[in-house]
């Protein structure tokens, strides 16, 4: 077997889905947009982008995102009225079909199983929030599609 196992251990490392965290912070509406991440070096696969509540919504707060400049969901979603508290998740669809979601627990089935390819050489993954503020970490799942592909937290 060419390479040997090691070699197979750091394939499947390199090519497979790769998980990154964006701690804790303040995402206010005066602010508005938020770069999350960053897109380098070839095209990427996003396969899941969620948040979780670490402080008590400051009341209503929209949020909508785009990659690149494509839209990720079908517009803004109140995140804050209703799953505002501590432990809640937020999932962003990846779909211009759905709208973000906020949540005890989201069963990812087959419907909310969407993903979005990017393909800029540098692109942005952004969020806007509106109406007021909210404390969130947000983790962001996606698969290299080149060898330089490359996704960093901004």
């Amino acid at each position: 077997m060419p390479g040997g196992l090691r070699q197979s251990i750091q394939n499947i490392e390199f090519w497979g889905p790769q998980t990154l965290f964006r701690p804790s912070q303040v995402y206010s509406s005066v602010t508005g947009a938020y770069t999350l991440f960053r897109i380098s070096g070839g095209a990427v696969l996003l396969l899941g982008l969620y948040g979780r509540h670490t402080a008590v919504a400051g009341g209503a707060t929209t949020v909508t995102g785009t990659v690149d400049g494509i839209a990720t969901d079908s517009g803004a979603a109140d995140i804050g009225t209703s799953g505002g508290t501590v432990g809640r998740v937020v999932w962003i669809p990846l779909n211009v079909g759905q709208a973000p979601l906020p949540a005890a627990a989201i069963p990812l089935t087959v419907a909310t199983s969407t993903k979005m390819l990017a393909g800029t050489a540098v692109g942005t993954i952004v969020l806007t929030f509106a109406v007021s503020t909210v404390t969130m970490e947000w983790t962001l799942i996606w698969q290299r599609l080149a060898i330089d592909s490359l996704v960093v937290v901004a």
